[in-house]
């Protein structure tokens, strides 16, 4: 396997530290596909910047980033359309970035092992871990290839041990918040019919009766045959405790074609999670233009966009960070 690199680019190109933007603009089509040929165009005016202004376009530009992967093109702009989907964080990048671990070019390898590590995605580990075992290539500025794979691979494997570990710490204190709420659940109820009986005890001037059947004395009269003359029996009052309603959560469903799950509410972090169009989430609380979600599989909360979600179904509180 040759590595196309040439003697003019013996430095590692700069690396972006752009974020995707929470509420990015729509960019036309055409416009999106001159960013992506500005990436390997010294020449065009839109050179320097176009890596930073597709990472802000976030999920809209994806698809042509994908494109620029493939082998036909020159691997400086391979190179940059990786560097810029890792960033994105889109799962859809997963395969073809994978893909790319097969690139002619050592340089575009080696990007694509770093955007893997971002993307974080579990069904690259396979594809990782031969390119840590078998990729002897450097990049044309001295980095090993199979070093970045393997740190890769340990950082991917640490995030997915800390999930597992969780799984039990997630599960008692569930438990726990359900013993919480039973508890309280009972103190409102018995709360509830000591208001009852005290307002029934200063209506009729005596305690409540309970509502159990009791024994009528019989009298001598009745015992021998005579109709007992009817009293007048005072109505005995009951109480109708009803359940204390319940409100159901707030949710909201996912607008735009793909939404990142973050774990604050700013694009000073890498996803944790994403969703797609039409998802149904609940909506735990609010901080500036970011919700704070229940994630779908239970696993724990995050932070979405506002722009990307539908209005909640009810209000929801405030969450100060």
């Amino acid at each position: 396997m040759t590595d196309q690199v040439p003697p003019s680019q013996p430095r590692q190109p700069q690396p972006s530290q752009a974020r995707p933007e929470a509420a990015p603009p729509q960019v036309a089509d055409a416009q999106l596909r001159q960013l992506v040929v500005a990436l390997d165009n010294a020449n065009d005016p839109n050179h320097e910047r176009a890596e930073d202004d597709l990472i802000r376009l976030g999920a809209q530009a994806v698809p042509l980033l994908i494109e620029a992967l493939d082998p036909k093109y020159p691997w400086l702009r391979a190179y940059r359309a990786a560097e810029a989907l890792g960033q994105i964080g889109d799962g859809r990048a997963s395969r073809p970035l994978s893909q790319a671990l097969n690139h002619p070019n050592s340089n575009v390898r080696w990007a694509a092992v770093r955007a893997l590590g971002k993307v974080g995605d579990g069904r690259a580990l396979l594809a990782l871990r031969r390119v840590a075992r078998d990729d002897r290539s450097r990049t044309s500025w001295g980095e090993p290839v199979a070093a970045s794979a393997a740190a890769a691979l340990r950082e991917m494997q640490r995030s997915s041990t800390i999930l597992r570990l969780s799984d039990p710490i997630r599960i008692a204190l569930l438990v726990a918040v359900a013993f919480i709420a039973l508890f309280w659940a009972n103190e409102r109820i018995t709360t509830v019919r000591g208001a009852l009986n005290q307002s029934n005890h200063a209506a009729w001037g005596t305690a409540v009766t309970p509502i159990l059947p009791t024994a009528t004395p019989v009298s001598e009269d009745t015992a021998e045959g005579e109709d007992p003359e009817d009293d007048e029996a005072e109505a005995t009052p009951t109480v109708d405790t009803a359940a204390t309603p319940t409100v159901a959560p707030a949710t909201a469903s996912v607008t735009a074609p793909t939404a990142n799950v973050r774990p604050a509410p700013n694009t000073n972090n890498d996803p944790i999670a994403q969703l797609k169009a039409g998802d149904s989430v609940q909506v735990l609380g609010q901080s500036g233009d970011w919700y704070q979600i229940q994630l779908p599989d239970g696993t724990g909360r995050g932070w979405v966009a506002a722009s990307v979600l539908s209005p909640p179904s009810s209000p929801v509180p405030t969450v100060t960070n």
